[in-house]
């Protein structure tokens, strides 16, 4: 019988960030948001659409609770620093099913940071939110 794929419980643990697939940090919480705009073509003197096209294909998410290797970063950029640059990074972000054990695999690929919030209160914990733009998603 088939495994009805739709109503699995997936939790999410761990992020990794890579960079020529060395590690460079880890992330604790990450969104992924994959926007495909779509156009619908009619007919003249037709109610329904006749073909739907593909128009543009957008991947950006948020990652918060980010660690980032400083070494690391600074040894696969080659001595540069964070910001002189904005390099293209992965993320490779686990999901477990708690009834099988399995794990599911999704991989953002060639990603870029676009904006990076920290937050500090008085008596809080100190939170990081950074939001990227990527060129593709592969969920495996």
């Amino acid at each position: 019988m088939a495994t009805n794929t739709v109503n699995q419980v997936l939790t999410g643990f761990d992020a990794t960030l890579m960079i020529d697939n060395e590690v460079i940090g880890r992330s604790s919480e990450f969104t992924v948001t994959v926007n495909q705009t779509l156009e619908a073509i009619y007919e003249q003197g037709t109610r329904r659409p006749v073909e739907i096209k593909e128009k543009k294909f957008e991947v950006t998410g948020t990652l918060k609770r980010m660690y980032i290797d400083q070494t690391l970063l600074q040894k696969v950029l080659g001595g540069t620093t964070y910001q002189d640059s904005i390099p293209y990074f992965d993320i490779q972000g686990y999901f477990k099913n708690p009834s099988d054990g399995s794990v599911k695999t999704i991989t953002i690929q060639s990603a870029k940071i676009g904006k990076w919030d920290i937050t500090s209160a008085l008596e809080a914990n100190t939170e990081e939110k950074t939001e990227f733009m990527a060129l593709n998603v592969v969920i495996a």
